[in-house]
């Protein structure tokens, strides 16, 4: 350890004696001291550090170091959450893949609100070494924070005090929700106008339903149809000449009602309050007025999540 001191209070007197001070060597001054860094940054990525972490293993006569840094690729905006590690193996966590929300689920649905992911150290008998890179999520289930635990032995094998680094999820890049699904483009024959986009997770099943509806437009002849196509499931297709259409809506008239369902759909069951419709509304005259998609999922315990509705008028 005395040889971490020297070099930081040499660094200290020799940018004070040459006057070369400014916020970035006073932030070098500090991590020079570390004993695992993290990359510079380049024209390509942007490094940020986030955590540090050490801890010295009497039984090895050395130490186990960490260094927690965000990557983020200055092109895209894409980043990686990265853990390195000293003598151990690196963690590199990317914030899409979805082996993290298959985790978030499995631990939500075991009462716990974070995952280990990465290398670690479990103890064992004798062994009372520790390290864990713990994610912890919030009621959405999105990831909010992370811990580094470690513990190291005193020379006579017993364990050291826990020390434990913690930090802030990076924030995404975009603030925007990125759409599960996307209509077709538009083509020499045919224009497509999106209409309306709703999505919701299931925790159980570690799935979303999302749903996209639009309007495809024929444009020699000016027919459209109404579209809503599904992530994973069936959705529909609605033609407004079809006979069958003022048919179902004549007779949800007759029977009291003021929508009809089509295409795919959930009903919900005892002991699962999964719901999916796509709902016609109509006015007085029995035409169509607006349209309803709504979905209902889990939550990890089995209850229903709130209900999302996407709502839009009929198309012209």
């Amino acid at each position: 350890m005395g040889r971490h001191i020297l070099t930081f209070a040499s660094l200290v007197m020799l940018t004070f004696v040459t006057g070369c001070f400014n916020e970035s060597s006073f932030s070098s001054l500090f991590s020079s001291g570390q004993l695992v860094h993290a990359p510079e940054s380049t024209d390509r990525k942007k490094i940020t550090q986030l955590a540090y972490l050490e801890s010295y293993d009497g039984v090895l006569d050395d130490d186990y170091a960490f260094v927690a840094y965000k990557e983020e690729y200055t092109r895209t905006g894409e980043w990686k959450l990265k853990i390195k590690g000293k003598k151990v193996a690196d963690t590199s966590i990317k914030p899409e893949h979805p082996i993290i929300r298959q985790k978030i689920s499995d631990a939500a649905q075991s009462g716990k609100d974070f995952f280990v992911m990465g290398f670690n150290i479990q103890p064992r008998n004798n062994d009372p070494r520790l390290v864990e890179n713990r994610i912890y999520f919030n009621e959405s289930l999105k990831p909010e924070y992370v811990e580094i635990h470690l513990v190291t032995r005193n020379r006579d094998g017993l364990p050291k005090a826990k020390k434990v680094a913690k930090f802030d999820w990076p924030e995404q890049q975009s603030n925007s929700e990125k759409k599960l699904l996307s209509a077709p483009e538009s083509t020499a024959t045919t224009e497509i106008e999106e209409l309306a986009y709703i999505s919701s997770y299931d925790v159980i099943a570690n799935a979303d339903y999302a749903y996209l509806a639009y309007k495809l437009t024929d444009k020699k002849s000016g027919k459209w149809v109404l579209k809503i196509a599904g992530k994973d499931t069936a959705g529909s297709s609605i033609d407004p000449e079809r006979a069958s259409l003022a048919k179902n809506i004549k007779k949800a008239a007759e029977q009291g009602k003021k929508y009809i369902t089509t295409g795919f759909q959930i009903t919900p069951g005892e002991g699962d309050p999964r719901m999916v419709e796509h709902r016609v509304y109509f006015d007085k005259s029995l035409e169509p007025s607006y349209v309803e998609m709504i979905v209902v999922t889990r939550k990890a315990d089995g209850s229903a999540n709130e209900k999302q509705i996407a709502k839009f008028a009929w198309p012209v």
